[in-house]
């Protein structure tokens, strides 16, 4: 159920995309001839202007370039003075003053909808690094580490990850005081699971993301959860010697 933040955005959304198909392309001398679609549009306006008072102060203030005063104050027109709305009006708010409002309510629907980053871009470098050369602290090793180290070696260094990995995380395991046996340690199936998956999610991407907006995703994504693997492997095979030590198939669905 989306919030009461994110469902008034909505509202102003939908109401000026339906101004905008029930004026169209008409010509201003076709609209004002039209009185349906002259009040059907103006509705439109008067639930935009009443969801505007719904919005937050921090939220309205992220935009100043919008008048807001104006846009909130025209629901009071439409409502109590409607003898004095003109078509002509109502045609040129629709088609020329509302591109703003919809850009601004389209970047708070996104930014609603984009989790929060538990990692900057510097704290991704420097985990990753850590990594590689050994000297990050074994309590930040952690699940979410893991995928992070992993998305950005992806992007940066993917050519033969399949063949590197696997040392890389057994070299730190060891430094850090672990083992790499069969009962702990590094685990060869799961590792190239995540890779294979992390993989194919980098390349839906979209242009530019930085590695903290990416991780997010990642982290929002079923990947997010340590028991994602169980959603392809039964429990038994998974966390079996030979799937530890080398790569066995999954054997509840295919991995792609």
């Amino acid at each position: 159920m989306p919030s009461r933040t994110e469902a008034v955005l909505l509202h102003i959304r939908d109401s000026i995309a339906f101004a905008r198909q029930i004026v169209g392309d008409r010509s201003a001398s076709d609209f004002e001839h039209d009185r349906i679609a002259f009040y059907a549009a103006t509705r439109c306006l008067e639930i935009i202007s009443e969801a505007c008072r719904r919005l937050p102060d921090d939220l309205t203030a992220r935009h100043p370039a919008i008048d807001w005063r104006s846009i909130r104050a025209a629901g009071n027109i439409y409502r109590h003075e409607y003898e004095g709305v003109e078509q002509r009006i109502v045609w040129t708010t629709v088609r020329s003053f509302l591109g703003d409002l919809d850009a601004a309510v389209q970047a708070e629907l996104a930014r609603l909808e984009s989790p929060p980053a538990p990692y900057t871009d510097a704290q991704i470098a420097a985990l990753t690094e850590g990594l590689l050369d050994r000297s990050l602290p074994k309590a930040q090793w952690t699940h979410a580490a893991h995928l992070a180290a992993t998305l950005r070696l992806v992007r940066t260094r993917d050519a033969g990850l399949e063949r590197d990995l696997p040392g890389i995380i057994q070299t730190y395991n060891v430094a850090v005081g672990g083992v790499n046996d069969d009962a702990g340690g590094y685990h060869e199936t799961i590792t190239q699971a995540y890779l294979a998956a992390i993989r194919a999610f980098v390349a839906t991407l979209p242009p530019g993301i930085s590695d903290s907006a990416a991780v997010a995703r990642l982290l929002a994504s079923p990947m997010g959860d340590k028991a994602w693997p169980l959603s392809f492997w039964s429990r038994e095979r998974l966390f079996s010697v030979a799937a530890r030590r080398g790569w066995i198939a999954p054997d509840l669905q295919p991995l792609d």
